[in-house]
């Protein structure tokens, strides 16, 4: 029988085995598109990550993912992709020895002392010089009158020395008077001042006129010193 008979008689036996490898090639193909389909819709973590296939031989050994080791026995064999879930990440850096050295002190930032204050003193208000003199007050409508004594002390004579006064006061002047003068005030600068209005008394007449009662008393006091006292 020569080649082509023989070529002829092989295809005639092979007919009826036709279906059957067509049948089993289907159904590879289908098992290896399910197996692919499985592998895509499968999640992934986060924190996994999938080995590529590797082609080993039967002397290798390989680490892989954890300290897992792969060793083949057969050559050139293929390893499917596998999977291993990585340890998470520490939330934190653990904390040092400085950090953990650390003291933490709460409290007022400087001490507060709560204690009295100053002391206060209250005493009685001061008294007006008319007031201190003994001098008497008279009020009418459009005055006020007040009389007394104005008071010297005579170093000379190491005595205490009084002469009679009156002051009257009235919303726009202030006018003092004195009675019988004494004769040192003759020598005194200001004894032109002190004229005489009803006898004995005299009236004191001013530059500068005084404000209230209590400064034309110290004023008639002043130039009486000094005219004794001289």
């Amino acid at each position: 029988m020569n080649s082509p008979d023989l070529i002829a008689l092989l295809i005639v036996l092979a007919l009826p085995c036709v279906p059957v490898l067509a049948l089993l090639a289907s159904y590879l193909v289908l098992k290896w598109a399910l197996s692919v389909e499985s592998q895509s819709q499968r999640p992934v973590a986060s924190q996994e990550r999938a080995l590529p296939p590797t082609l080993l031989s039967q002397a290798d050994h390989q680490t892989v993912g954890l300290g897992y080791v792969i060793d083949t026995l057969t050559p050139a064999a293929w390893v499917e992709p596998t999977t291993f879930l990585l340890p998470d990440p520490p939330l934190s850096d653990p904390p040092t020895k400085d950090a953990a050295a650390e003291v933490l002190i709460i409290g007022p930032a400087a001490p507060i002392l709560i204690g009295p204050s100053e002391n206060l003193t209250i005493g009685p208000a001061q008294r007006a010089v008319w007031d201190e003199r003994g001098w008497t007050v008279q009020a009418d409508l459009d005055r006020t009158t007040y009389q007394g004594q104005y008071q010297i002390f005579d170093h000379q004579q190491r005595i205490p020395r009084r002469f009679s006064g009156w002051v009257k006061e009235t919303t726009w002047d202030v006018v003092a008077y004195i009675a019988d003068p004494p004769p040192e005030l003759r020598h005194h600068p200001k004894s032109v001042c002190f004229t005489p209005d009803q006898l004995p008394w005299f009236r004191v007449n001013w530059y500068i006129p005084a404000t209230n009662v209590d400064e034309a008393i110290l004023y008639v006091e002043k130039v009486l010193d000094e005219a004794i006292n001289r």
